[in-house]
């Protein structure tokens, strides 16, 4: 009777040595790993570890409320040149992650977001598309023309467009495409209810004209002035933004603070000296300072505006014309400051991508230990400041001797501020005895229905003309300072209710490599080098070229010196030939010294896990052969019992 031998798996698996098991065990672990990358891309589809310093790739709860909040899909068009090499490598990674980005939005839109790439190439119909669409196209040095920017459109017509993808602003893009998606989701024009004594509608009576920060407004928002007592804030407005609400009775502050409790957001300017007010016509003196009265909300919430005091800072100070002993003198003022960017938030969206603020006798913004509120600075001063008693710049300032008496406190001071958490109502046994009205009071809620929205600014002067803009001789106005920017970015945010208000810049896309930047300049010197050589050298030739003309000018050029020319032009030809040549070996040493880098990065963990896989594997040998030896066991030189 005949019988089948099967092999046995022990025996072969002796039989195949160390060196067969190793290399069938790699072979296993590439599958296997192979194997949990396609089980993760299917079952795991909007799951991704973000290893970046800054989160770059890690979406904000904001923007994943956004995505949740698209009822109508939303489609957008990445209209970008076919090839963005010209603008150089900064943007062709800005064009890379911005691509990186939708495609991670759309992963987690529940197919509610649709993304299309649309390549452009000169004079054809993308380009008019892009046209039409007023994406900006970039122009580079060499005259070539590039696009980046993006379409957005609903299922409703409603058209929104970036029209240009600036790495400058990289460290905003998550809020850049979360606002386009967001205005696409919700099409409806934001409503802003003003409230408050600055004239900012102008005032015929006193011949003042409208501030031109309300055309700006205009062009985004839909403006409705709120005049005298208010029991309840109307349910479309959007945004309340306080002007220096000098006075606000009982009802209305109430109103304010139920607006806050269902939702709305707040734009509040509270300034402790507001310049920008106007005298009455017959000189008398009036109330410039706001703080008083939205205290009771501020402080309730956890945020405070001195009301004594205004922050004076020796480094921003404004310099100003004065007369001292019957002369002119030019000083600077510290009540009044200028703040670069340097002193604007510069991870915060409203501020991030402001050049410059001017402010006036701006008052300081405080906590006051309400551990639910976060105050996020936007503008504040230097180190070299102080608190100014309102009292040394009332009724008129020296500002020679407010410099002499000057003594910073070493200690920066917020001037504006974004203020966030969710708080609670500063009437918690209901609303003011004087509203009565029973559905008002029925209607009362004692916590916020979502975390607070809101932009504290402790000056109400830079929303005038005269601090940020000049008058030229035709009438024209020239701006010369961002503040009416820093409004309606401040608008913009706060339109986005808390959703948006979450969205904060981070850091730049782009990781510096210190090895290949410094190759990079290397190879740019050299080269640079090599070609002023070359040039000097076809400048020469073009000269004796020029010298053997002109001498024969008006007459017969004999054939040595023909012979001659034309030699010095196929040197000309040389020269031009190896300098292309030489810049071409230099890019190709960058190229290549980039992929190497490249293939670096990729399999430097792979080949780490390998040596940490293979050191082990060793240790585990020598261990298992010292341990057969100590029992007197006979080894083989792979480690196994004879």
């Amino acid at each position: 009777m005949m019988t089948t031998a099967h092999p046995n798996p022990a025996s072969l698996m002796t039989r195949l040595g160390r060196r067969g098991r190793a290399a069938i065990g790699v072979l296993l672990a590439a599958i296997f790993f192979l194997a949990i990358n396609i089980w993760a891309e299917i079952s795991l589809p909007n799951q991704r570890l973000d290893t970046t310093a800054e989160q770059l790739y890690t979406l904000t709860t904001g923007t994943k409320d956004v995505l949740a909040s698209i009822d109508e899909p939303v489609t957008l068009r990445l209209v970008r040149s076919r090839s963005l090499d010209g603008l150089g490598p900064q943007t062709v990674k800005h064009a890379q992650r911005v691509a990186e980005m939708l495609d991670l939005y759309r992963r987690l839109a529940n197919g509610k977001l649709r993304i299309e790439t649309v390549n452009v190439d000169p004079f054809s119909a993308a380009e008019d598309l892009a046209e039409a669409a007023k994406i900006s196209s970039q122009t580079n040095t060499a005259g070539a023309r590039f696009y980046l920017g993006l379409i957005g459109t609903n299922s409703t017509d409603g058209f929104e467009t970036i029209d240009r993808l600036s790495p400058t602003r990289a460290r905003f893009l998550e809020y850049d495409l979360s606002r386009l998606i967001h205005d696409l989701a919700t099409p409806r024009k934001p409503v802003v209810g003003v409230l408050g004594e600055l004239p900012i509608f102008g005032d015929r009576t006193r011949g003042l004209g409208a501030f031109t920060v309300l055309e700006g407004i205009r062009g985004f928002f839909e403006i409705r002035p709120i005049m005298g007592k208010v029991s309840a804030i109307d349910d479309d407005i959007d945004i309340i933004m306080l002007a220096q609400a000098v006075t606000l009775d009982p009802q209305t502050l109430y109103a304010i603070d139920q607006f806050v409790m269902r939702g709305g957001a707040i734009l509040a300017f509270v300034d402790p000296l507001s310049e920008a007010l106007p005298r009455p016509p017959d000189g008398a003196a009036i109330n410039r300072n706001a703080v008083p009265t939205i205290s009771p909300l501020l402080w309730h919430w956890g945020a405070a505006v001195s009301a004594t005091h205004v922050a004076a800072d020796r480094q921003a100070a404004i310099k100003v014309s004065v007369t001292q002993n019957g002369r002119q003198v030019v000083t600077d003022y510290v009540a009044w400051g200028e703040y670069s960017d340097r002193r604007l938030a510069a991870t915060e969206t409203i501020t991030g991508n402001l050049r410059r603020l001017q402010l006036r006798s701006s008052g300081i913004i405080s906590a006051t230990g309400n551990p639910a509120l976060t105050i996020h600075p936007l503008i504040s001063t230097s180190a070299d400041s102080m608190r100014l008693a309102i009292s040394a710049i009332e009724p008129v300032p020296n500002p020679i001797q407010l410099l002499a008496d000057f003594k910073a406190t070493g200690a920066p001071l917020v001037l504006a501020a974004r203020l966030s958490g969710i708080v609670t109502s500063a009437y918690p046994d209901g609303p003011p005895a004087e509203i009565a009205d029973p559905q008002i009071r029925g209607r009362h809620r004692a916590t916020a229905s979502s975390p607070l929205a809101m932009v504290l600014v402790a000056d109400s002067d830079l929303l005038s003309d005269q601090t940020w803009l000049e008058t030229r001789a035709d009438g024209g106005k020239v701006p010369f300072a961002n503040n009416a920017d820093f409004v309606i970015n401040a608008l913009d945010q706060l339109s986005g209710g808390a959703k948006m208000m979450d969205l904060r810049g981070r850091g730049v896309g782009e990781r510096r490599l210190t090895v290949l930047d410094d190759r990079n300049r290397q190879a740019e010197t050299a080269s640079r080098a090599r070609e002023a050589e070359f040039s000097q050298a076809i400048d020469q030739l073009r000269s004796k070229i020029e010298s053997r003309t002109s001498s024969r000018r008006g007459g017969a050029m004999s054939v040595e010196d023909a012979l001659e020319i034309e030699t010095l032009r196929s040197e000309i030809l040389t020269l031009r030939q190896q300098l292309r040549a030489s810049q071409f070996d230099v890019q190709k040493q960058v190229r290549d010294l980039t992929k190497q880098i490249q293939a670096a990065n990729i399999w430097a963990v792979p080949l780490s896990l390998g040596v940490i896989l293979l050191v082990l594997t060793t240790w585990r040998w020598l261990g298992r052969r010292r341990a057969l030896k100590l029992t007197g066991t006979a080894v083989q030189t792979d480690g196994r019992p004879v």
